[in-house]
């Protein structure tokens, strides 16, 4: 069996799809590192206290606001390794007067998304650019069978 790689233009096309798609990746990192760069800015410091652990040790984090109401926030981040413990004291931002949009005070639960965006646009860029410059022949993933006459 030998495998056929795509046709020349057909690579092309694959590869401008996924250069696009590192731009709109790229675009949208920018954005967000815009937005969560802006919640930094504005956002307050409180002390909380871990209240709780739940699934995969996800932490609910107790703080008192700005305008001193007790707000709730839920780390979005979890772990098999338990990164919080109950009662221990933890770092919240929250912008003044919106308790509702607490993080707490970690790298990964403040710039997940933001990597996560950069990560997809670098790998879709190197693939689409290798492609594009012909250092990377892609193939279907089904293989053909060619029959040679003799």
């Amino acid at each position: 069996m030998i495998t056929r790689p795509f046709s020349n233009p057909i690579q092309r096309r694959i590869a401008l799809t996924l250069l696009t798609l590192a731009g709109a990746f790229a675009i949208a990192a920018s954005w967000q590192w815009t937005v969560e760069r802006r919640f930094l800015r504005d956002s307050r410091v409180a002390a909380g206290t871990v209240i709780a652990l739940g699934k995969d040790n996800q932490a609910t984090v107790r703080f008192i606001d700005d305008v001193g109401a007790e707000q709730t926030v839920r780390s979005s981040r979890t772990s098999m390794n338990p990164t919080f413990r109950e009662k221990q004291r933890v770092a919240v931002l929250y912008l003044p007067g919106q308790g509702a949009s607490a993080k707490v005070n970690e790298p990964m639960e403040i710039w997940l998304v933001t990597r996560m965006l950069a990560y997809g646009a670098i790998v879709c860029g190197v693939f689409g650019g290798l492609i594009l410059r012909g250092r990377l022949v892609i193939g279907p993933l089904k293989q053909t069978r060619v029959w040679v006459r003799t």
